[in-house]
């Protein structure tokens, strides 16, 4: 493979078939919409769990996203509403940052929307506090799901989670920045991430403009561990590394900084909570960023321009652990309090598994799970849904087993990480400082940390 990667054909069949334990992280920087969230208040009915056969029912369906998946989120509730007219369905969203504030006051206050879009560093404490319904309860069919996929969204005490999506987390770059930068794409099948800020120091001496943008987050910490066969979370609980090890990457978000391969403090601060369409990366300002492998056509729609998606780079220069596996991008839940369970189980049957809603919702949300519903929407994926399908596969030979489930008490992870990393590029911690500071938090945080 080279820095562009030569993509073979599709093999669905193979590579798409995804094994047990994959494994989900939040997409940060998505985009809010411009348009003012609808009313968020409850329908009045029947009581929690109660169906409320023969009358018109009205569901609430909560996500975060961009506008690109505000859309066909709304066109796929449209089209279940001509088919089902005695169901509407209130839209609902938010972005990234706002999203999970909101959902637990909505739940705190027994106002949980019907349905909800779940990441899995929050699974298990929705789930552990009795506000999820299991779905094996439910009419979700799962019978051309891979079986291991469907697990995804299992706790030990129920399944309380259905794959939305599969994807990867990947480096997203932008060949016009670096064509006139006059850098080379990198071979993103050796790079390391020493030559990633040798590479983002060139771009961003070139003056055309940042080499990199911030990569602070619990993803990229998360990859860095991986790569040094560590983890976050262990499979009991506790947590996969030492502070010393965290320091390690600290440092080079230090060195990235200094360097100027990275922006300068401020910036990076304000990228990190920026939505993408408005994200250094996302109107061209940088030529190199992490996302989520689904996130590539809202990329390009955000930035008006071809993006290169590529491997992250690694310390073992191209060997394993790469720190690259393949997960749920996300997933759908339905509400414990919900009092039309069934028609919402409907309703997410539609979305994840029937031919009319895959050429509405395509891969925005990821590799779709089921095995005919993904091949039935091969001839209507856009270009930069092929590019993600096929990177994918491509990629199948250097993925690594995911790494344990965050536990309860770990979605902390992603907010920790990049407040206590933005202290050390303002410098107002050493790496050190900061790793010991984030292991302590992180320690109290967690179930049996």
């Amino acid at each position: 493979m080279t820095a562009v990667r030569s993509r073979r054909r599709l093999r669905f069949a193979t590579a798409l078939v995804l094994g047990a334990g994959l494994v989900v992280a939040g997409c940060a920087q998505d985009a809010p919409s411009d348009e003012p969230e609808p009313d968020s208040g409850a329908e009045d009915g029947a009581a929690d769990g109660e169906e409320t056969s023969g009358e018109d029912v009205e569901l609430r369906m909560y996500w975060w996203g961009s506008d690109l998946r505000h859309r066909i989120t709304e066109e796929a509730i449209q089209a279940y509403e001509a088919e089902n007219p005695g169901v509407t369905v209130q839209a609902e969203y938010a972005d990234w940052s706002a999203y999970w504030d909101r959902l637990a006051t909505m739940t705190a206050g027994g106002d949980m929307p019907d349905i909800i879009q779940m990441d899995l560093q929050f699974l298990s404490e929705y789930a552990a506090r009795g506000s999820l319904a299991d779905l094996e309860n439910l009419p979700i069919d799962f019978s051309e799901w891979d079986e291991g996929t469907v697990d995804n969204g299992r706790t030990p005490d129920g399944l309380f989670a259905a794959v939305a999506g599969i994807n990867a987390q990947v480096a997203l770059l932008n060949p016009a920045v670096f064509e006139e930068a006059g850098v080379d794409l990198p071979d993103d099948t050796t790079w390391t991430w020493d030559d990633y800020l040798e590479i983002g120091q060139q771009i961003s001496d070139s003056g055309v403009g940042y080499g990199t943008s911030p990569i602070i987050s619990d993803h990229a910490a998360e990859a860095w561990l991986n790569q040094r066969g560590l983890s976050l979370f262990t499979d009991d609980g506790g947590l996969g590394f030492e502070a010393a090890d965290l320091a390690e990457y600290y440092a080079y978000i230090e060195e990235l900084t200094e360097s100027g391969a990275a922006p300068d403090p401020a910036t990076q601060a304000d990228d990190i909570s920026a939505p993408l369409d408005q994200s250094l990366f996302g109107t061209g300002q940088s030529a190199m960023s992490f996302w989520w492998s689904n996130q590539l056509a809202a990329v390009e729609d955000a930035s008006g321009t071809d993006i290169e998606i590529a491997l992250r780079p690694s310390s073992n220069a191209g060997d394993s652990p790469s720190g690259t596996y393949y997960k749920a991008s996300m997933f759908f839940s339905i509400a414990e309090t919900s009092p039309h369970q069934e028609e919402a189980a409907a309703f997410l049957d539609f979305m994840l598994n029937s031919e009319e809603a895959a050429p509405i919702v395509l891969a925005e949300r990821g590799i779709a799970p089921n095995l005919t519903v993904r091949e039935a929407m091969l001839d209507d994926l856009t270009e930069a849904d092929v590019r993600v399908s096929e990177y994918i596969d491509d990629i199948a030979d250097v993925v690594d087993s995911p790494p344990p489930i965050p536990p309860e008490g770990g979605s902390v992870a992603q907010e920790l990480i990049q407040r206590i990393g933005l202290e050390v590029v303002f410098g107002q911690s050493t790496p050190e400082e900061a790793a010991e500071s984030a292991y302590a938090e992180l320690s109290d945080s967690v179930v049996g940390g």
